[in-house]
């Protein structure tokens, strides 16, 4: 996945999807993090390597690189 904006909201908030169809229209790139669904449906894979730390945003839907949210939308 290209950057994108990191979007943290809940499963029950569908005022969110109609910002989700405005990011769409601009072409913008965003992972949908709903909190209740946590760790169960949506894990992080944290890994640490010395000072450095990486690691990814899974859900059935899609992988996000952690280093490469730009923005978030909460």
């Amino acid at each position: 996945m290209k950057d994108a904006i990191l979007v943290i909201t809940s499963t029950v908030d569908r005022s969110v999807d109609s910002v989700l169809v405005e990011l769409e229209k601009m072409g913008e790139h965003y992972f949908r993090l709903d909190t209740d669904a946590f760790p169960r449906d949506i894990q992080l894979d944290i890994h640490f390597s010395g000072d450095a730390i990486s690691g990814y945003l899974i859900s059935e839907d899609s992988t996000l690189e952690l280093d490469r949210i730009k923005s978030c939308w909460y």
